[in-house]
């Protein structure tokens, strides 16, 4: 079966893609109009001189989650990338308490996001959530045998995929990048 997409126009802020799915009739279907469609025609007619800074994150961090996604499949069969981090943060914590709220700030995520994440966490046994004396309706996050064991083997991974990600960086380039991306994020929040 072949799909073929073709940029067919832009009306009124929406971009309108012809899909041609073989046996099937073609479509119009309306996308919100970014500027561009993809890289190779940004600035070519559509208005954009340079590329979108927010298209380049985010194609990035979807091949960066989607590398170690793979990476922690081959080891853990019930872990992802965002379970594997919230791992590494609760073991590098060691002894302070660690609440639902921290992990949401940490990693910007909502609190269904987050409660969802811990909800699977605890049911695949890489956390429990205990009591905290204070107060009845927090719940205090560690990680479990199984999560530190699943850390430990998970480090090795991440740095040489850090490694890769570093790879022909300086580390004057690596220090600039890392000032914009902070900069990125005190602008949006």
């Amino acid at each position: 079966m072949s799909v073929d997409v073709l940029l067919f126009g832009r009306f009124e802020g929406l971009r309108l893609f012809l899909v041609t799915v073989e046996g099937l009739s073609e479509r119009l279907l309306p996308l919100p109009y970014d500027g561009y469609w993809d890289r190779s025609q940004a600035g070519e007619g559509y208005g954009m001189e340079k590329e979108h800074i927010g298209f380049e994150i985010r194609t990035l961090s979807n091949l960066i989650q989607r590398k170690i996604n793979q990476m922690v499949a081959d080891e853990e069969d019930t872990l992802t990338v965002h379970q594997v981090w919230v791992l590494k943060f609760l073991v590098s914590r060691g002894e302070k308490e660690t609440v639902q709220r921290d992990i949401e700030e940490k990693f910007s995520i909502r609190r269904s996001t987050a409660s969802h994440m811990l909800t699977l966490m605890e049911h695949n046994g890489y956390i429990r959530r205990l009591p905290v004396p204070q107060d009845a309706r927090m719940k205090r996050i560690v990680a479990t045998e199984k999560g530190i064991e699943a850390h430990e083997r998970m480090g090795d991974r991440l740095r040489r995929f850090e490694a890769m990600l570093r790879e022909g960086m300086t580390d004057e380039e690596l220090e600039e990048f890392l000032c914009m991306v902070r900069r990125f994020e005190q602008n949006i929040v």
